[in-house]
């Protein structure tokens, strides 16, 4: 089903519905923009991350969403974060923000970047390439 799926509108409407629902319940204002305020409530009062992550992780995800401030977080661009989260081979991406960010494998897992396989005489030039070590983030502890 999803070996095709490159974008939103191919997932099933089941799954477009939530993302709008999700997006409709954290745009409180009702203004077709989440704003930086209305993150960081949906944050700590839906994901009930602890108040002393709020703030950093808002920004920080607020920021990745919006290239850095350079477009609105609009049901268009939450779409594209949300196709982001779902369909990324990798755990890196802005989308990884619309459920806060979880320390799952972060220490151990590194950023491998996909690249034309190589001549056999750049072997070395091709290890070094592929494994960019990640800088871990600070744990996030989510209340239960």
């Amino acid at each position: 089903m999803l070996k095709r799926t490159m974008a939103l509108t191919d997932l099933p409407y089941s799954v477009q519905l939530h993302c709008k629902t999700l997006f409709k319940t954290i745009d409180r204002d009702d203004d077709g923009v989440i704003s930086l305020q209305e993150l960081q409530e949906y944050y700590r009062d839906f994901i009930c991350m602890q108040k002393e992550c709020v703030e950093a992780q808002a920004c920080a995800g607020y920021k990745a969403m919006t290239a850095n401030g350079s477009y609105k977080l609009d049901m268009t661009v939450w779409g594209e974060m949300y196709a982001n989260m779902l369909l990324g081979k990798q755990v890196y991406g802005p989308g990884e923000y619309i459920f806060g960010v979880f320390a799952i494998g972060r220490e151990t897992e590194h950023f491998k970047l996909t690249m034309p396989s190589m001549e056999d005489g750049d072997e070395a030039r091709s290890s070094k390439v592929n494994h960019v070590p990640h800088v871990p983030r600070k744990k996030l502890v989510i209340r239960s």
